[in-house]
């Protein structure tokens, strides 16, 4: 199975639980159950972060332990949270630089 990114969203809060935040891995491969995990939300930290905190904690159920050191993830949004995209660091550095103008 092949995962190409990751879905966050935001839970509300029940009667016995808090705020949390679900990561989800999304496979356009096949309609297998998708690996996920669910964090509870951390006040101290930014929203952003609650979501990259919850696409880390999934990342070792859908990538290889080996490759999980090497890969950074690019961050995207959608109207109920956040799209975690890894890639390789390798591929990063073969991307060309942005020019900057200063004007």
């Amino acid at each position: 199975m092949s995962f190409t990114s990751i879905q966050t969203k935001m839970l509300g809060p029940t009667n016995h639980r808090g705020d949390r935040v679900k990561a989800t891995a999304m496979s356009s491969w096949d309609n297998k159950p998708k690996p996920s995990v669910t964090i509870s939300y951390d006040y101290g930290m930014s929203a952003e972060e609650n979501h990259r905190a919850a696409a880390m904690e999934l990342l070792p159920k859908v990538l290889n332990k080996y490759v999980i050191h090497s890969v950074t993830l690019i961050t995207g949004s959608c109207d109920r949270g956040y799209i975690f995209t890894p890639v390789l660091w390798s591929t990063l550095a073969k991307l060309p630089r942005p020019k900057v103008i200063i004007s």
